[in-house]
């Protein structure tokens, strides 16, 4: 599961849900070792390597991480405008992309 544990991710405010308003449209990432990973917990996707080459779906570091921090209530919100969320998610998408 990484060197970082679930709990100390956490507690350290590494899961951050992104809510975009008037919408109320949500993002949900968690901050890990080399990049900022967006995850879907409704469809247990994340954007990281693990997810695709390190096991059974939906199992990654990630996930586990997004699931805790929602069932505990322990977790960032950061609010933006609707009109800000292409650029997000392109932001998001670049960071995955150029993680090594």
């Amino acid at each position: 599961m990484g060197t970082l544990g679930i709990k100390e991710a956490v507690a350290e405010g590494r899961v951050k849900q992104h809510i975009f308003l008037p919408s109320g449209r949500q993002v949900w990432t968690v901050v890990g070792r080399k990049a900022e990973h967006w995850v879907d917990p409704h469809r247990g996707y994340c954007t990281c390597p693990a997810y695709y080459f390190g096991g059974p779906a939906g199992m990654c570091y990630h996930i586990k991480c997004q699931g805790y921090a929602n069932s505990t209530s322990n977790f960032d919100t950061i609010k933006f405008r609707d009109d800000e969320f292409g650029g997000f998610v392109t932001g998001l998408v670049d960071d995955t992309l150029t993680a090594e």
